[in-house]
């Protein structure tokens, strides 16, 4: 996680602002890879773990999206399309000649046509899955934040710092609520 992304965000418990607790040597280089972020307010703690924010509230509101996020991970896995180790596709996506990919590159090049992005602009990829639409936007110079419930390695999140790597750029991964989005709201500013 990008140090900068602090400022906005907000505890998904109370909406209340965070502080970070990671090593410094992290602090400086302004990206987070452990530490935790803590509501001052009520003492909620949330990790950050290989870059990720968990943003979430383990309560009966979370519960049916765990399931959700276990269940892609099961289909990948039975389909035989979970290991992505020497697999390129994701490094690819959504450019990779084979159906429905050739739909979807066709459509995020008319939703990026929409979006016109633009270098120091702020997007958020709900639902980004592994987060091949954030590396493209994060690529035109965006500030990205990709939000998913899964966190898995493979078919999440997880597999987002693999996917920065190779294209050489950097977004922010929170594992969150997507209708409870821990972020700063227009009427919080």
């Amino acid at each position: 996680m990008r140090t900068m992304l602090l400022a906005h965000l907000r505890c998904p418990l109370d909406g209340g602002p965070l502080e970070l607790q990671a090593a410094p040597a992290e602090l400086d280089r302004g990206w987070v890879e452990t530490g935790t972020l803590v509501n001052p307010r009520t003492g909620a703690t949330y990790p950050i773990r290989a870059g990720m924010a968990y943003l979430y509230v383990d309560d009966e509101r979370w519960q049916p999206l765990a399931r959700e996020a276990a269940g892609w991970v099961q289909y990948h896995q039975d389909h035989q399309m979970y290991d992505q180790a020497g697999s390129d596709i994701d490094f690819q996506t959504p450019y990779f000649p084979h159906d429905p990919w050739i739909t979807v590159a066709r459509n995020f090049d008319i939703a990026r046509e929409i979006i016109q992005p633009q270098p120091g602009m702020w997007v958020l990829d709900v639902g980004a899955g592994r987060g091949w639409a954030s590396k493209h936007l994060a690529l035109a110079g965006c500030n990205v934040v990709a939000v998913d419930i899964t966190a898995d390695d493979q078919v999440g999140l997880g597999r987002a710092q693999a996917i920065m790597q190779q294209a050489g750029t950097c977004f922010d991964p929170i594992i969150a609520d997507n209708e409870n989005l821990p972020l700063k709201t227009a009427r919080s500013i």
